[in-house]
């Protein structure tokens, strides 16, 4: 159940889109607090970051689209554009993301694996804050426990309470590792081990 907060000009705010907004601009934030501790050029990594976040949302859009509900969007191709209305993929956000990295890093001569370090713990944040406003879904409890979730008369584990706290702690380690890396693309790497796991 999407959580409205409020309605603009016949727009429904809602609390997903709230706290996604949040993520990306907390997450965007940190990156560039990780470019100029590494020396990198701030201007150069946040017109990057700009662009990756519109990529990102497309992807995100996308993936949803060809994963979830294909065939009605094929029948109903308007309704693409409304992304007001919700319908977002994680896992397309960051495949598309990681093709125009790499294409961008290419093009603009940049190492593609410090980029990737630098946004590693503010992808990890952005999706915990992010998480909180996700519907309330998850697998039944085959037995009951105090924090299960009722839905329709039926008792839930909370999927995106699980994803987020873990969201929280794979920012925690990102974070306390990311001056002490041996290479390159180390964090980048244990982001996506972790993202995997979970």
């Amino acid at each position: 159940m999407t959580v409205p907060l409020f309605n603009i000009g016949g727009f429904t705010i809602y609390l997903f889109g709230i706290m996604i907004a949040i993520g990306v601009g907390t997450g965007y934030i940190l990156a560039l607090k990780e470019a100029k501790r590494k020396g990198l050029d701030v201007d150069k990594v946040s017109e990057f970051l700009v662009y990756l976040i519109i990529v990102g949302i497309i992807g995100g859009r996308l993936g949803f689209v060809l994963t979830y509900r294909p065939y009605f969007f094929l029948t109903h191709p308007l309704e693409i554009l409304k992304i007001h209305d919700g319908g977002m993929a994680i896992h397309g956000s960051l495949v598309a993301g990681i093709l125009f990295s790499i294409w961008y890093v290419r093009k603009y001569k940049l190492n593609f694996w410090k980029i990737a370090d630098l946004a590693s713990p503010g992808l990890a944040i952005g999706q915990a804050i992010g998480r909180i406003g996700c519907d309330i879904f998850g697998y039944a409890m085959a037995r009951p426990w105090p924090w299960g979730i009722k839905v329709n008369g039926q008792l839930l584990h909370p999927v995106q309470v699980y994803e987020f706290l873990l969201d929280y702690i794979m920012f925690f380690v990102l974070w306390r590792k990311r001056d002490k890396i041996k290479y390159n693309g180390q964090l980048f790497i244990i982001y996506v081990i972790f993202f995997n796991i979970k």
